[in-house]
């Protein structure tokens, strides 16, 4: 290998290392568990790492042995997972730059761009899911390395080489298929791949035709084995993992209705990968940035964008040495080309499978698979702009715009994370046992999109050491529209996902809510509601149906997990929380105490609604002027008065409450 040659590798992957480790690396230690993350820590942290595999057994079994082996190497270490995606990414990224380098040698500039347009692709922004998410970071690295080791097979002069390049190349995209099935459209890349190698060679009309097909012959092998297996032979349990019974039987049975709707959908999906995937997630991203983190993350972003233009710049401006290199024109045509027909062509198996690319609820993740064709697609039109100034300007531009939608997007989860561990701890405080078989529904600041991230940090929480129940020993129902009637009723359901079973009794309900981040965390209780005017709607539809008798003080309050980290400080929320379980206990001295304790500290609140505790504990110990001076704070906020007064007057107990009630009260 010449010098010339080891420089524009060099040059290809510098920029691709510096751009992962400054985007990335920055307080990913504060990133925490998100949504898939439970169920894989339950199940590990319950019942062992072996139990993954059953875990997993029901979709994708490789993903349970893959799992269970990390789980045991690295425990509830996050940091070591996300460590490991962000190697499988920076690697993967620099694989496949590097064989769109053997493509086109005399332009490193390109395979420089693309491979870090992959690494900060902004249709993808789960890179903060450690350890739920390593079969697809791991699956992913293995078709750019597979992809990259094609390249000797059909150049190398060895044969025995060639043939270990082979051997190793379909090895890896064999994992690739068993770990995520419906990345076997990438094996598109591959095929064009071989086709343009081959071109590059010389082949052309049907002799190339003919040889690509023969060169593909080893993957194709591999790829109708893997088929045969999933197709015929494997057993999907989970609802719309059988290929044959949930999509291609569909299909057979109602072939023009099903093959319309799947043309619509691949449609729609085209049009968000090659135009949506740049521009949505960054819209919604960009939508939840404060001031004071904005400039911060747009000085860090500017910095990345000019040092990678500037690693970039001597690849792009150096001597072209191939005599027969493509005019500069042509060869931006072909990129956009090949980009939008292997891209589009990537996507359509998975499309098949019922996964749509969508922009919510983690959902972007079926991007990737056309990500290779989105990303040749964007350089080919940067680099078609004749004036380098203005092409690598634009190219700038957009690293630094991906580079702060990862930057802010990793801040976001930081943020959302801090928040997690803020509401549970609250929740510890106020609660420091729950009943079991409880069903808690939760409303506020926290991100919950399933039943699952409720029931399993609160069943940790509580039941950490419980002895391998039928089900998880606390239930959870997500507070929408659609539960309400569900809660109203008081029957009871259960479901099933993974192995873990969440049953859930609407006779024993509890209602949290934690409006915002300032907000203290609040129990609602059915014989006394109280509400604030920053709950949702649905809160005050089922606040009746919530028990605090639940809620039990057993003389010692449940450990905070590891999950949580240290116990926050005793700010205000610490005292309300306190003084409501105090209060629930039918201890008003301790809470009137602790009250006082607050107000010596001269700590403040937000939600107006939170002096409620003092002003009953007061009033209950005789210390009704001074329960009094709170009402004033609420004198007004007309919603939250009369809320107040409602909630003294449902006590039904004028001897304690009637001389506040009887001042403020209308």
């Amino acid at each position: 290998m010449n010098k010339s040659k080891i420089g524009k590798i060099i040059l290809v992957i510098i920029p691709i290392i510096m751009v992962g480790g400054l985007v990335y690396l920055s307080h990913s230690g504060e990133l925490g568990l998100y949504r898939d993350d439970w169920d894989n820590y339950y199940n590990a942290l319950r019942h062992g790492a072996d139990f993954l595999k059953e875990h997993y057994q029901a979709d994708r079994p490789a993903d349970g042995i893959l799992l269970a082996e990390f789980f045991r190497i690295f425990g509830t270490n996050t940091s070591a997972y996300l460590v490991y995606n962000l190697v499988c990414r920076i690697l993967g990224s620099v694989f496949f730059a590097l064989a769109l380098l053997a493509l086109i040698p005399h332009r490193p500039e390109i395979p420089a761009a693309a491979g870090i347009f992959t690494l900060i692709f902004p249709g993808f922004l789960e890179q903060t899911m450690g350890f739920a998410y390593i079969p697809h970071r791991t699956a992913l690295c293995c078709f750019m390395l597979s992809l990259l080791l094609t390249v000797p097979v059909l150049e190398c002069r060895n044969r025995f080489a060639a043939g270990l390049s082979a051997l190793f190349s379909v090895a890896l995209a064999f994992i690739n298929m068993v770990l995520m099935e419906y990345y076997i459209g990438m094996e598109v890349y591959r095929l064009l791949l071989i086709f343009l190698l081959l071109r590059k060679k010389g082949c052309r009309g049907g002799r190339l035709l003919l040889k690509t097909l023969l060169g593909y012959l080893p993957w194709m092998i591999c790829i109708l084995g893997f088929v045969y297996w999933r197709v015929f032979l494997f057993s999907a349990e989970r609802v719309g993992a059988d290929l044959m019974e949930d999509y291609i039987t569909p299909i057979l049975a109602h072939p023009r209705y099903e093959i319309a709707s799947i043309l619509v959908r691949i449609l729609k999906s085209v049009w968000k990968l090659f135009a949506g995937v740049w521009s949505v997630p960054a819209i919604n991203v960009l939508n939840d940035v404060a001031m004071k983190p904005f400039v911060r993350q747009l000085l860090s972003s500017i910095l990345i964008a000019l040092l990678t233009v500037a690693f970039m710049l001597p690849a792009a401006l150096s001597d072209p040495e191939d005599p027969e290199k493509d005019d500069g024109g042509a060869l931006c045509a072909k990129l956009i080309l090949y980009g939008f027909f292997s891209g589009s062509v990537a996507i359509i198996p998975m499309i098949v499978a019922g996964r749509d690319i969508n922009f919510y609820i983690e959902l972007d993740r079926f991007s990737l698979v056309g990500m290779i064709g989105a990303v040749l697609f964007l350089v080919g039109i940067l680099r078609s702009i004749r004036k380098n100034a203005l092409s690598f300007g634009v190219i700038g531009v957009l690293i630094m715009v991906f580079s702060f939608v990862q930057i802010q997007n990793r801040n976001s989860r930081i943020a959302q994370w801090h928040e997690t561990q803020n509401f549970w701890q609250q929740l510890i405080w106020r609660a420091p046992m729950i009943e079991k078989n409880t069903t808690i529904t939760a409303h506020g600041s926290i991100q919950i999109q399933e039943d699952l991230d409720v029931s399993i940090p609160a069943s940790l929480i509580y039941y950490p050491n419980e002895p391998d129940p039928e089900y998880i020993p606390i239930g959870a129902e997500v507070l929408y529209s659609g539960t309400v009637p569900k809660i109203k009723l008081g029957g009871q359901e259960s479901r099933e996902l993974r192995k873990i079973i969440v049953k859930k009794d609407y006779q024993k309900l509890l209602v949290l809510t934690k409006p915002n981040s300032s907000s203290c965390l609040r129990v609602i209780d059915g014989n006394r509601e109280l509400y604030s005017e920053l709950d949702g709607s649905a809160v005050s539809e089922v606040g009746a149906f919530s028990k605090t008798g639940l809620i039990s003080d057993p003389g010692y309050s449940a450990e905070i997990p590891f999950f949580l980290g240290k116990e926050a400080e005793h700010g205000w929320c610490y005292y309300y929380e306190k003084m409501e379980l105090a209060l629930q206990m039918e201890d008003p001295e301790t809470a009137a105490a602790l009250a006082d304790e607050a107000a010596a500290q001269n700590l403040r609140l937000e939600d107006i609604v939170e002096w409620v505790p003092v002003i009953d504990a007061y009033s209950r110990g005789g210390r009704s002027e001074e329960a009094a001076e709170k009402w004033i704070c609420f004198w007004e906020n007309e919603y939250t008065r009369l809320a107040v007064c409602d909630y003294f007057k449902a006590a039904d107990d004028p001897e304690t409450y009637g001389p506040v009630i009887g001042s403020f009260c209308r």
